[in-house]
C-alpha cells in the first residue's frame, strides 16, 4: 500500500484494489464492511447512523466534503432497487479516489 498525506496530520492508505464492486450482490454485512473499509482508507469521510430500519438494522449515511451546498443521494429505498446500493458505493469510492488525486 502507498501512504499519502492528504489532510494535515492524517495518513490514508491507497489500495491496489477496489473496495466496492458492482458485480456482487450486496448483503448488509458486505455493505457495512465496505463502509468501514472506506472510512479507514479515506479518513476525510464521515459516517453515522440516521436511524434504524423496521427490522432494526442501522441506516448509515456517508458524508463527502464540507461545502456550503448539500446534495443527498439515496439507494435501495425499494426492495427491487438493490443495484442502486452497489452503484452509490462505487460512486463514493470514485469520488474519494478523485479527491485524493486532485
Amino acid at each position: 500500500y502507498e501512504i499519502l498525506r492528504c489532510l494535515v496530520g492524517s495518513e490514508m492508505c491507497i489500495r491496489d484494489r477496489s473496495i466496492t464492486y458492482t458485480d456482487r450482490f450486496y448483503t448488509s454485512d458486505l455493505f457495512y464492511k465496505n463502509i468501514r473499509d472506506l472510512l479507514i482508507t479515506y479518513p476525510f469521510l464521515q459516517s453515522e447512523n440516521i436511524g434504524f430500519s423496521v427490522l432494526g438494522n442501522p441506516i448509515p449515511y456517508v458524508r463527502l466534503g464540507r461545502g456550503s451546498k448539500h446534495v443527498f443521494y439515496s439507494a435501495s429505498i425499494h426492495a427491487n432497487e438493490s443495484i442502486t446500493t452497489n452503484i452509490l458505493m462505487k460512486f463514493i469510492e470514485a469520488f474519494c479516489i478523485a479527491y485524493v488525486r486532485k
